[in-house]
């Protein structure tokens, strides 16, 4: 009798463990497939800054942005990578208003 209260104690801790489990990963793969906020930030008077926008990550970023349709400043360190940035991202989107 006392064993079969043990065992049903065990199922009990082994069943709130998977659902313990199940939780957590539902709640990380959730990251990843929920739709994005951004277009919360997105108004005609808005602006996005990105720094180190002339390469790298900060590019990818500014890029992204523009994709959406943001207004931007962009700043880097190299003046070059910069205006070519620029460029790219006014052939991405024609209907920028400003870039700075």
């Amino acid at each position: 009798m006392e064993s079969s209260i043990f065992i049903e104690f065990l199922y009990l801790v082994g069943a709130i463990q998977v659902v313990y489990l199940v939780y957590s990963l539902s709640s990380f793969i959730y990251i990843y497939l929920r739709p994005s906020a951004l277009g919360k930030y997105l108004h005609t008077d808005a602006y996005a800054f990105v720094t180190g926008a002339s390469d790298g990550i900060g590019k990818a970023i500014a890029v992204e942005l523009a994709k959406k349709g943001f207004n931007l400043i962009i700043h880097g360190r190299n003046a070059d990578k910069l205006n070519a940035v620029r460029d790219e991202i006014f052939g991405i989107n024609e209907s920028l208003n400003r870039l700075i």
